[in-house]
Formats: C-alpha cells, sequence, structure tokens
C-alpha cells in the first residue's frame, strides 16, 4: 500500500500481508491516504483451485476498495493485468474497445476485480484508475521473461526474426 500526499510525492509506502488482513487492519493502513496503489495479487500458481485466485484477487481487491472508500481515500490506482482482456490478438493490437477474453484463472479474477471495483466506485465520490500492463518483473520474477534472460546469459542466439508476437 502507497500513500501519497497533496504534492502528489509518496509519503509513505506499507507492506503487509493482505491475506492475512482484516478490514480493521486495512482501516488502519489507509487512514490518511490520498491515493492507493494496488499491485498485489495471485500470480504463477499452477494447479490452484479458483478459489485460491478469487480469495486474492477479487476478495482482498474488493475489501481494500470498500476499506479505502471508507477511509476517504480519493483515488484507487488498481494494477491488472493485460490478461484480463486476453492472451493474444490476431490481427490488431489491443485497444479499448477490445472484447475481454480472458483465458486463464488469472485473467478471469483480475477482469471481475476490475468489474466489481467499477460497480462499487459508481456511486461514490471515489476516482480510480485501472493499469492493464503486459508484464511486470523484478528479482526472482518466475515466467517466460525469466527464461528469455537465462538464454540470452547463456549466449544462445534467439530465432527473433521468425517470431511474430507484436504485443
Amino acid at each position: 500500500v502507497g500513500g501519497t500526499s497533496h504534492s502528489g510525492l509518496i509519503t509513505e509506502h506499507v507492506m503487509t500481508d493482505l491475506t492475512q488482513a482484516t478490514p480493521n487492519d486495512f482501516a488502519d493502513l489507509l487512514t490518511g491516504c490520498d491515493t492507493i496503489f494496488h499491485l498485489a495479487a495471485r500470480t504463477h500458481m499452477l494447479n490452484a483451485s479458483p478459489q485460491a485466485y478469487e480469495r486474492i484477487n477479487v476478495g482482498v481487491t474488493t475489501q481494500l476498495a470498500q476499506a479505502a472508500m471508507s477511509a476517504g481515500v480519493k483515488h484507487f490506482v488498481f494494477v491488472s493485468s493485460v490478461k484480463a482482456i486476453g492472451e493474444q490478438t490476431k490481427t490488431t493490437p489491443f485497444s479499448p474497445e477490445t472484447p475481454e477474453q480472458p483465458e486463464d484463472q488469472y485473467g478471469r479474477t483480475k477482469l471481475q476485480a476490475e468489474q466489481l471495483l467499477q460497480m462499487r466506485a459508481q456511486d461514490k465520490a471515489f476516482e480510480f484508475s485501472i493499469v492493464r500492463p503486459p508484464l511486470i518483473y523484478g528479482a526472482g520474477a518466475p515466467g517466460n521473461l525469466a527464461r528469455l534472460i537465462r538464454l540470452v546469459q547463456r549466449r544462445i542466439p534467439l530465432p527473433f526474426a521468425s517470431i511474430s508476437n507484436r504485443r
């Protein structure tokens, strides 16, 4: 949870285990915050039940947004995923008009969280933004980027000329 001051600068950064947090914990964390940046999510969980994704990606996001509204937070920035739209485009790049067609539980739950956030914010004086990045990575990040980095480190030639991916 990151909070900003009236000058727009981040004045406090708090990390907490959102899976263990209660609505009261959220209220304590959010008191005095103007803006919340919510980036937490359940990702890369092979063989997980749909409920495991829903509990974090939908449940925690909804609870945090409700607590933010109750605490008077002015702006909620939800970092979703391009996977809420889908995995790939066939002929044209993704755009705001692209119909959402998530293909896995992660994408479906990120889209659900977006929709619930939009519904909850309709009747409130609550501004929100949804960001759908194609990839977020950092130290120890799993997935295809980690494999690509390992290939580059091993100096294996990459077949980019034969790839038609436009993402």
